[in-house]
């Protein structure tokens, strides 16, 4: 049975009748959830290291600071086993693009382009 410890050691020569302790575990120890919005990365990840958690880590754009934990999961105080996995959503900034030239292009040929980048168009 796994988890489980027995004394007398098995393969020992006891009298029938003899008391057996046997000694069943109960599982890994459960740790409690930190909170990590808004930590940097680096520190959440070292909180959730040191208390036991493997670190899954993902990266999503964000108009947060890059680098600033903006999710977790599980959440914050929830009891889990030590050893299971906790992960933490890290705000990455959006990808930079350069701007084209678009002079001499007519009015709709410029918005296409401009707005086929991800970009906001302001008119004046």
């Amino acid at each position: 049975m796994p988890g489980a410890s027995v004394s007398p050691p098995a393969l020992s020569q006891i009298p029938r009748g003899a008391q057996v302790t046997l000694a069943v575990s109960t599982g890994p120890a459960r740790v409690r959830m930190p909170s990590l919005i808004g930590q940097r990365e680096a520190a959440a990840q070292q909180r959730l290291t040191r208390a036991g958690f493997q670190v899954v880590i993902v990266r999503q754009e964000s108009s947060q600071p890059a680098g600033q934990v903006i999710a977790q999961q599980p959440p914050a105080r929830a009891a889990q086993k030590q050893g299971a996995a906790a992960q933490i959503t890290v705000a990455a900034a959006p990808p930079r693009v350069s701007v084209p030239d678009v002079t001499g292009l007519d009015l709709e040929s410029s918005v296409t382009t401009l707005s086929g980048l991800g970009l906001q168009i302001a008119f004046r």
